[in-house]
């Protein structure tokens, strides 16, 4: 099997009411509430979601912000019940020397009196790459004939590539500075499906001992309204060392499993190799 097109525009694909293809027309995000411009502005891939059967993926982060929910859970949790806040996206973190920005934080919440920083903190959100087939194919179909096409086989959402191109290079540059140095609240939203592929993760009794608190979400149909909502599931409060290690869903060799494997290449007959001069 196969994942499919979900949500299309921020709307299940297979809701055909006639008022939401005005808004699909002119390429709507209705999280955004502009345009939508994912892959790209003059022609978006307008794909927010995968499914196989109940199994779901959330595929762009945009569809994240659905409610600003995401904000709210995480500002409870860093500034308490009822504090004041305001979200500043996109900000500058990391400089080159020359100057050039080559890092930004998602948003960053912050309390504040005008100008006057009073608290902060920073929270990211983690959709999921697929693999497989290219999904462009079937979303122009799509969109011509209105109707969901049978999926490409061999599409899957592909949590590794996710973890290991995207999300872990960011915990490492950022969580220490955020977390450790800083002492503020670092976040990252994600799905139940990406959360629920990093195996044996050890979790801290509250957020004070957390270093990557996780906010964890899942699409769910929304009956009569054929939707899906985002639904708030639970926090998940862990430590950078312990999020890092079940990010790589795998175990590092032994020192003698990894010279049994070099033995056996060699017995093969391993090509290459020269002679120090």
């Amino acid at each position: 099997m196969s994942y499919r097109i979900a949500e299309i525009f921020g709307f299940k694909a297979d809701n055909g009411d006639p008022a939401l293809w005005a808004s699909r027309e002119n390429r709507t995000c209705p999280f955004r509430h502009s345009q939508c411009t994912k892959a790209s502005r003059t022609d978006p891939l307008g794909v927010c979601s995968i499914e196989q059967g109940a199994q779901k993926a959330i595929v762009c982060p945009v569809r994240f912000l659905e409610d600003r929910d995401i904000f709210a859970r995480a500002s409870y949790l860093a500034f308490g019940a009822g504090a004041p806040y305001t979200v500043v996206p996109e900000v500058p973190f990391l400089r080159t020397p020359e100057g050039r920005r080559v890092a930004k934080f998602d948003f960053v919440l912050v309390r504040h009196d005008g100008p006057a920083i009073l608290d902060f903190c920073v929270l990211e959100n983690q959709a999921v790459y697929f693999s497989g087939p290219e999904i462009r194919t079937e979303f122009r179909e799509y969109m011509r004939s209105r109707a969901v096409p049978d999926p490409t086989q061999g599409r899957r959402p592909d949590y590794r590539s996710s973890s290991l191109k995207r999300l872990m290079p960011q915990l490492m540059i950022k969580v220490p500075w955020v977390r450790q140095r800083w002492g503020k609240y670092f976040f990252v939203a994600t799905d139940a499906g990406f959360f629920g592929w990093m195996q044996g993760l050890q979790e801290q009794a509250d957020i004070t001992n957390s270093e990557v608190t996780w906010l964890i979400y899942e699409l769910r149909h929304e009956t009569g309204a054929n939707l899906y909502r985002l639904t708030y599931v639970r926090p998940a409060f862990t430590l950078l060392s312990d999020s890092m290690a079940s990010l790589t869903a795998g175990r590092a060799l032994s020192r003698a499993e990894f010279e049994a494997e070099l033995s056996r290449r060699l017995r093969r007959g391993a090509r290459g190799g020269g002679r120090n001069a």
